[in-house]
């Protein structure tokens, strides 16, 4: 049996950053270990770390005045942290030293949870897009003028210059990725969180379709808000099973007509739903692929897109929905920034008044293609 904690029995409650001291990463070279060392950096806080083998992301973070040291277990100092992630053993050495020594360990996902506390925050979790949902809110709250921290899958450009996947941030905006492969993500209790679909997944953690989706009502259980597919069948599932005050957190999205969804999810309400109407796709000649409005509770928001892809579409509209739940924006203020982008897995990012550029991310998985919807 293990001595490593589970990664999602939380470690770091109750603490601050200012009672972190020293903190020390083992495998800080993964991109969402590296993105967590740079926000504590920022913050203040005395960072290191270890990994098998140097990197681009190791030559960063030692450019960025984080050292970096082999993973031998020696290096560790004086660190009252060793943060872990579900990717390290307990053979391994780093683990193996701080348990002979009585070392906190931290999973990654405390350190994010520790993050996003006392922030107006927002978690897009879901078995495909989060990097896309999030790097989109991620740029909307930006281009708002909201100086928002994220913790990101990907990194993006905007307005010709380069946002990295990280960002500390002087606002009280946060946007994370909450990763549900290994059932981490119930430490969050984000503002508002988003679903984008829970088709199945990480089957070896969760064992079965009914464990996986027992977790992200878990997720939404412990968030403020929820906005949630619901042209996905596995998100529908999910929802009728949400107890009753749960579902009055949902704001759904989708592209069918309100009567046709209705019928498929009895005591989801209309008042609870936009919907992307006049869906147009263009060819490789137009500057854009598609165009859309998203209408919702009066609202009609033009959106357009430069990657073809209705799976993206959607996820933009997750992001736009999930900003507006925030409160980052309503009525006149929302329209005010009809910006609209291209987000990772594709090639470009773009808006009229959000900016242009392009977008580096981290592979996606092939049931994308699925995620489609009927204008």
């Amino acid at each position: 049996m293990s001595n490593l904690p589970s990664p999602s029995s939380p470690s770091l409650e109750g603490e601050s950053l200012k009672d972190l001291g020293s903190v020390f990463f083992s495998g800080i070279g993964g991109h969402g270990m590296s993105v967590l060392a740079r926000i504590l950096a920022a913050e203040g806080v005395k960072v290191a770390g270890s990994d098998i083998a140097q990197s681009p992301i190791t030559k960063e973070l030692e450019e960025a005045g984080i050292k970096v040291f082999p993973q031998d277990g020696s290096h560790m100092g004086d660190a009252r942290v060793l943060v872990w992630s579900s990717a390290i053993e307990e053979s391994n050495p780093d683990v193996k030293k701080a348990l002979e020594t009585g070392m906190c360990l931290a999973h990654r996902s405390d350190v994010l949870a520790l993050l996003m506390r006392g922030k107006k925050s927002i978690a897009v979790s879901g078995t495909h897009g989060k990097t896309t949902t999030s790097c989109i809110a991620s740029s909307i709250l930006l281009a708002a003028g909201e100086d928002p921290g994220w913790a990101l899958g990907s990194s993006f450009r905007m307005q010709g210059a380069f946002e990295p996947g990280w960002r500390k941030g002087a606002g009280r905006a946060f946007v994370a990725e909450a990763d549900e492969s290994d059932g981490s993500f119930l430490k969050y209790a984000p503002s508002v969180c988003v679903v984008t679909n829970s088709d199945g997944d990480h089957f070896d953690h969760y064992g079965s379709i009914e464990a996986y989706r027992k977790a992200f009502k878990g997720f939404i259980g412990r968030s403020g808000r929820c906005v949630m597919c619901m042209e996905d069948a596995g998100n529908r599932e999910l929802f009728r099973s949400l107890a009753a005050e749960d579902k009055k957190k949902v704001l759904g999205y989708g592209g069918s007509a309100f009567e046709e969804l209705a019928s498929k999810v009895p005591g989801f309400e209309e008042g609870s739903y936009a919907r992307l109407e006049g869906v147009r796709l263009f060819d490789a000649s137009f500057p854009v692929s598609s165009s859309f409005a998203l209408s919702f509770r009066g609202e009609r928001v033009p959106v357009e897109m430069r990657i073809p892809g209705r799976h993206n579409d959607l996820d933009a509209a997750a992001a736009i929905l999930a900003c507006f739940e925030l409160g980052w924006a309503s009525g006149p203020g929302l329209k005010r920034h009809q910006s609209f982008w291209d987000p990772p897995g594709a090639s470009s990012f773009w808006g009229r008044k959000a900016g242009s550029g392009s977008l580096q991310t981290m592979a996606t998985t092939p049931p994308k293609s699925r995620r489609s919807f009927r204008p």
